[in-house]
Formats: structure tokens, sequence, C-alpha cells
């Protein structure tokens, strides 16, 4: 299934993937808690300026988004990321808005119109941020328009602001907010990345295990069983070994799944499966290759009769009594044997010789083995 970050490319936030979701959710959440720590300095020195500018609309204002912030900050658990994405650009861009029609470009409100764009980019798609600068330029040029034709006039004077400290104080803090709020965001939107490419990489990971092992036994299915089958024999062919494949079949099994139940079948068939693992080494390989069929990889084989030997072995061990629930039965094994190179070097063949000699046990009586 495709994933895709839609958190990025939705008007409205609604994102696919919770990790994400979750990611740019914590993001907001540190940027409020910025915003409200950062914007009680800029707050205090921006009413200051009242000594040299008088009081303006301009700090009331200020006065009352900051009082919002708040709020959102300490209400955020209980609210949307949606809601508090656009509380911070509608601050941003009102912040930007006053201070460009109050001081023009001489106001610290330039910074809080590119950090607006910046969370616009971060939470919704090209559209709407296209939609913003187009807006921002529009209102840019209405008040470059009005201050060159004189129809607006700075609220305080130039010359008056570029020597009150306070001035500066509030510059210098809008600044570090603009700095502050686009740092966060590249550091939140890689770690976002990072974490989104180690989920898929683990839903790889763990999609390679179900394709490549069984669900109910955990063995290696046909298709593992296939590669690590060429790959013994090109082992073996370069060590100039032998090996074997044995092909296993169940003596009544379908007794088991009509008698009891398949619960009781699948239960015997783990139990086998931990049996056949149990009396084979390492290196070697245990595959479900079917319903009651398995196949069984030898490497390094010393000769023909360790092979009968495990054969024997295995036998054995599989008619051992199953205990299920108050009940015990038993199954028996048919096993057919190919050995590398004596009946062939293809490992499809040899495949076909085992499962052959499988068959021939069955019809001489089940419970055996026979060599290809």
């Amino acid at each position: 299934m495709p994933v895709q970050m839609s958190a990025l490319h939705h008007f409205t936030w609604s994102p696919h993937l919770p990790l994400e979701n979750e990611l740019l959710d914590k993001l907001v959440d540190r940027l409020l808690i910025m915003y409200t720590l950062v914007g009680s300095v800029a707050l205090m020195f921006s009413v200051l300026r009242a000594s040299s500018t008088g009081w303006l609309n301009l700090y009331t204002f200020h006065i009352v988004l900051y009082s919002g912030i708040v709020v959102i900050t300490l209400l955020r658990q209980q609210l949307s990321s949606h809601i508090k994405a656009i509380t911070l650009v509608a601050v941003n861009l009102i912040v930007a808005m006053i201070g460009y029609y109050s001081l023009g470009m001489i106001a610290a409100g330039v910074f809080f119109l590119p950090i607006a764009g910046v969370i616009l980019a971060l939470f919704y798609n090209r559209w709407m941020l296209m939609t913003f600068v187009i807006f921002s330029l529009i209102y840019l040029s209405f008040i470059a328009s009005g201050f060159i034709t004189g129809k607006l006039q700075m609220v305080a004077s130039a010359d008056e602001l570029m020597m009150t400290s306070s001035h500066w104080i509030v510059y210098g803090v809008s600044m570090a907010i603009f700095l502050l709020t686009t740092i966060m965001t590249i550091v939140g939107y890689r770690s976002t990345v990072v974490d989104l490419v180690n989920t898929l990489e683990g839903q790889r990971d763990e999609i390679t295990q179900l394709a490549n092992h069984d669900e109910l036994t955990r063995l290696p299915t046909q298709r593992l069983a296939k590669d690590r089958l060429q790959m013994a024999l090109y082992r073996a062919q370069r060590s100039n070994q032998k090996a074997a494949i044995l092909f296993v079949d169940l003596d009544d099994f379908k007794k088991v799944n009509d008698t009891f139940g398949h619960d009781a079948g699948d239960h015997c068939l783990r139990i086998i499966s931990d049996r056949l693992l149990s009396n084979i080494r390492a290196e070697d390989t245990v595959a479900r290759i079917g319903g009651d069929e398995f196949l069984i990889i030898i490497e390094n084989l010393a000769n023909i009769n360790s092979v009968a030997t495990l054969a024997r072995l295995l036998i054995d061990n599989l008619s051992k009594p199953i205990s299920w629930r108050e009940h015990n039965f038993t199954v028996g094994a048919s096993i057919g044997i190919s050995l590398f190179p004596d009946h062939g070097t293809d490992g499809e063949a040899l495949k076909r010789k085992a499962d052959k000699a499988m068959y021939s046990v069955k019809k001489r009586g089940k419970n055996n083995y026979s060599f290809a």
C-alpha cells in the first residue's frame, strides 16, 4: 500500500500516517510554548516603547494577541492540531499586518510574515501557500503605496525609534522568534522524515518477514526455501561436498483436523515444526512448503548413512504423542530423500525427486523414508 505524506498536502489537517500526525502535533506544541515564553519578552519591550510613541492601538493588539497565545498554549492538550496551527498562522499574520501598517519596513512585524509562511508551508499544501504569498504581496503593495503617496504616516518618528533601545530589543526578539521558528520547523520536519523512513523500513522488514516466513509456524516459506536451497547447492558445489533434501509429509494429519478441529491441527503443526527444528543443526533449514509438507535442507553432509539416521530420528520424534486439551493423538511422517550431486545438481529437480520418493513411502505403508 503506497504511503503518502498527506499532512503536508491538504488544506485541512488530515494526515494518513499516525506517526507523522503525532510528530507535527508535538512541533505545534513546541512552537506555542516558545511563543509564550519569548513573546512575553517581546510584549514587555514593545509596550515600553510607549514612552517614545505614546500608547498605540498596536500595543493593545499585542496584549490581546499574547493573551490569546497564552490561553491556547494552556489548553493545547484539548485542542486539535489544526486549530493550534491556524492560531499560530493568524497571530503571526495579524502582528505582521499591524506592524507594517503602523511602522512600515522598520516594524518588527517584518519577521512575522515569513513565519506565517513557514508554518503554512509545513502544514498545508502549495495552493494555500501560493494564496498566502499573493495576499502578502497585495498587502505590501497597498502599504508601500500608502507610505509613498503620503496617505499613510508612521505612528512614530523613525529617528526616534532608531535611538530607542526598547525598539531594538523588540526587533531583536522578533528576529529571534523568526530564527527559532524556522530552526524548530526544519529540525522537526527532519525528525519527522527520519522517523517516517525508519517506520517504512520497519514495515518493509515486517512485510519481508511475512512474505518469507509461515505465519503459523514461523518457518521459512517455499519462496525462501528455494533461495536457501540454491545457496546450499552452490556452497556444496564450491566446496565439493554433498547436500541432501528431505521432503517430509505428515501421515494422518487430515484425521486430526476432522476429529479435533483446525485449532488442534494448527497446534499439531507448531509442535511438529519445533520437533523438526530440534533435530537439525543451526546451519540447516526447515521450511513449511504446504499444508502438512515440510522441506529440510542439509548441508555439509558427511555420508548417506548420516541422512538415513536423521530420517529415522525424525520419524521417531514426530510419531510421539501430541497433547491437545484433554486428548492425545499421533501423526506419522513419510520422508523422501534426494542427494546432491548423486541425484542431480538442479534444486527443483532434486526437490521433485525427493517428493516422488516420499510418495513411494506413502504407497508402501507410510511412516518411513526412502531415497530417490
